[in-house]
């Protein structure tokens, strides 16, 4: 290989970068990944025209969920996720749009290194026998909070 050809393939490298960064997502378990879709038509009625978008995410483990997409204006649409269990997902859409129908890709999920609690232990769900919150993982969860007990009152006056 001359030194043009050389010249020529790091710089082929380095144009491609970018679009093999956006095919191999990464993020920690429990974090939200957006996958942003371009329609290949112009639609007057989005949220009719295009039919059931969505997106069929199955882990190495075999956990399959399906989530919906939405418009974010212009020809532009979005899928959000968040994976629940380590490894790699897979996922392909599913639309009546041949922009965005049948695209693959997949999504490396790594272990959450944080300190929030949302993430270290999952999403909130109704106990076992429906009485309290846990965690995913079965941690109960602790809703603490604040009431404002006297309501309104004389300190808080609103315009009339």
């Amino acid at each position: 290989m001359d030194r043009s050809q050389n010249w020529f393939l790091v710089l082929n490298i380095l144009f491609m970068f970018p679009y093999i960064q956006a095919l191999n997502l990464t993020v920690e378990c429990w974090n939200l990944v957006e996958i942003s879709l371009n329609a290949a038509g112009n639609y007057s009625r989005p949220y009719i025209d295009v039919d059931d978008l969505r997106a069929t995410f199955v882990s190495s483990t075999g956990i399959s969920m399906t989530m919906p997409g939405f418009w974010d204006g212009g020809q532009t649409w979005k899928i959000r996720f968040a994976p629940i269990v380590d490894g790699i997902w897979t996922y392909t859409t599913h639309a009546n749009d041949v922009g965005f129908n049948n695209q693959t890709g997949f999504i490396m999920c790594t272990p959450y290194t944080g300190t929030l609690s949302i993430y270290q232990h999952g999403f909130i769900k109704p106990s076992a026998n429906n009485r309290y919150l846990t965690y995913a993982d079965g941690k109960p969860f602790y809703w603490l909070g604040d009431t404002h007990w006297p309501g309104f009152n004389i300190a808080e006056r609103f315009n009339e």
